[in-house]
């Protein structure tokens, strides 16, 4: 059985967190507290609530870290990634969109996630999303989300054209171009 979308996020949120700690920091409550930067790209007031509730439970069972969770639009974070690496000051962990995966990636400036997403429970996710970010045998990264492209129409026209909603890609083929033709009387 599939877990909540929200349950999948806040586990794999949590094991990138700790990896991130384990493999960047060896710190221990008597030393100088380690924070953790994440760029994440939800803007949704709810979302952000959630996400720093789990920064926040992170910090409680780490004692010595700070979570520190910026949100960066998406079409602000390629400008400020790139600045920020060029800099010497990128987010420990970040939201990438894929070609920003190509780029640093041949810049070996992301590590590998094998183990934490090998810890992960393969039948909660699909390969698409588990080999999106694979490259020479190793997963840099898993898809949090898959978008969808919104199709729209104009209902008054279809109407009027006798056309009905299109069930299949040959019928959306089709719909399309009876809703194109004669473009003036829109």
């Amino acid at each position: 059985m599939r877990n909540p979308p929200r349950a999948v996020i806040a586990r794999c949120f949590v094991f990138l967190l700790v990896l991130s700690v384990v493999i960047g920091s060896s710190c221990t409550p008597r030393q100088q507290q380690t924070t953790l930067c994440i760029w994440q790209t939800a803007v949704d007031p709810k979302a952000v609530a959630v996400l720093k509730e789990i920064g926040a439970e992170f910090e409680r069972t780490h004692p010595g870290v700070r979570v520190e969770i910026e949100s960066v639009a998406w079409g602000d974070l390629s400008s400020k990634l790139t600045a920020a690496v060029g800099a010497g000051n990128p987010p420990d962990i970040a939201h990438l969109e894929p070609f920003m995966f190509s780029s640093m990636q041949s810049k070996n400036l992301l590590e590998p996630l094998d183990d934490v997403i090998s810890s992960l429970n393969p039948d909660d996710i699909y390969p698409a999303v588990k080999d999106l970010q694979l490259f020479e045998g190793h997963r840099y990264g898993i898809a949090h989300a898959f978008g969808i492209t919104y199709f729209g129409y104009r209902k008054d026209i279809a109407d009027r054209r006798g056309l009905k909603v299109p069930q299949t890609w040959a019928e959306y083929e089709g719909f399309i171009k009876s809703m194109g033709a004669g473009r003036q009387e829109w």
